[in-house]
């Protein structure tokens, strides 16, 4: 379930933060030999957990089962998807791209430690303590800044968040490829990539109708994701012994940038995608409001709810609550005329909190219609 992807990412980051923790304290002690038999025995941990999880609890929101559908099946209809819903062909150029980002973030930060720390001891400690200290930061990315900003700034404009720390990455190794620039790197593909990226990229699949989310899934991660690690790998291969850290920083910045502008734009038809759903009842308010924020650009779809009938009307104002643009009292007003009396007050408190919204319920009381004004 969408609602649970920034809890998921918690529980990684706090996973890892022992997981460094128990590696640093086993080199120091034991080397890293012994650290290294520990790993199967954590591993099978899992899985044991895993299992009674599985057989104790029931599943989260459990739904009516679909009819299977193979792979084949899936993919046939994924062609005639992407040109019909741009998101979906957005969504799925920024997933490859972003997996060779991450790929090449991850090749950038090894190669500056192993240039650092040459002998393996050395290099296991000093992982230990950096996994250690970014599932922290990955801990408290989610807490203090997803968590709150998701909100807040919404979904759009948290599109933009992680591709714009992998442009500042990038530049950063292009200029020095240093050890501090090493862990900046770590950093995109590893705490922000789960604590910002994967929250956001879930909460995309909102403004997706229902009935073809598992296709797109399907499609995204199970055949996307995959040809973005072989392009990646690739990629890697043949500019590793061509080209020094500086060049395929600056190589990999021009995509960062190529990125940043795809995620702009997945932002902008998750508005789009999201509000057309919304009018015509595909889903309703209560199941997408996590992370629902519209840009000034989708006002003129706001206006257009507005003066559409109640429960178009109703929408819109919900719309406008959570909307960054300017919204005329002379709409309001109109849009909460076609509310029965118990919809509108459930709305009018809510308006007042809003930004301005002292102003907006003093000329509704003077300029309203008269069944507004006595509300």
């Amino acid at each position: 379930n969408k609602r649970y992807a920034a809890r998921i990412a918690l529980g990684m980051a706090i996973g890892g933060l022992v997981g460094g923790g128990l590696l640093t304290a086993m080199t120091s002690l034991a080397g890293a030999q012994m650290a290294a038999w520990l790993t199967p025995l954590l591993v099978a941990a899992v899985l044991v957990h895993g299992a009674r999880v599985t057989r104790r609890l029931p599943p989260l929101d459990a739904a009516a089962p679909a009819s299977p559908e193979g792979l084949i099946e899936s993919m046939k209809v994924i062609p005639r998807l992407l040109a019909r819903y741009p998101l979906i062909a957005l969504m799925a150029a920024a997933m490859f791209l972003n997996i060779v980002l991450q790929c090449i973030s991850e090749f950038s930060a090894f190669s500056i430690y192993t240039a650092h720390f040459p002998r393996i001891d050395q290099l296991a400690v000093f992982l230990g303590a950096v996994n250690a200290g970014l599932s922290l930061a990955g801990f408290l990315v989610i807490v203090l800044f997803t968590g709150r900003q998701l909100p807040r700034l919404g979904v759009p404009k948290m599109n933009l968040v992680y591709p714009a720390h992998d442009v500042v990455t990038f530049a950063v190794l292009a200029v020095s490829p240093s050890l501090p620039a090493g862990i900046l790197a770590n950093v995109s593909y590893d705490p922000f990539e789960h604590g910002i990226d994967v929250p956001v990229t879930t909460m995309n699949y909102n403004a997706i109708r229902h009935r073809f989310v598992g296709r797109v899934r399907v499609f995204i991660d199970g055949v996307v994701f995959p040809l973005g690690l072989a392009g990646a790998g690739l990629l890697l291969f043949g500019l590793a012994e061509r080209l020094d850290l500086r060049s395929i920083a600056a190589f990999a910045l021009v995509l960062s940038l190529v990125l940043l502008v795809l995620h702009w734009n997945v932002g902008k038809h998750y508005a789009r995608g999201l509000i057309e759903m919304l009018r015509d009842g595909a889903v309703e308010l209560d199941q997408v409001e996590s992370g629902l924020r519209l840009p000034p650009e989708n006002v003129g779809e706001i206006h257009a709810m507005l003066a559409g009938d109640a429960r178009t009307a109703l929408i819109g104002l919900e719309m406008a609550l959570r909307s960054d643009g300017d919204i005329a009292a002379d709409e309001i007003a109109a849009a909460l005329a076609t509310l029965p009396d118990a919809q509108a007050r459930q709305v009018l408190p809510r308006l007042a909190a809003g930004p301005g919204g002292g102003d907006l319920v003093a000329r509704l009381a003077e300029t309203g219609p008269p069944g507004l004004r006595r509300i």
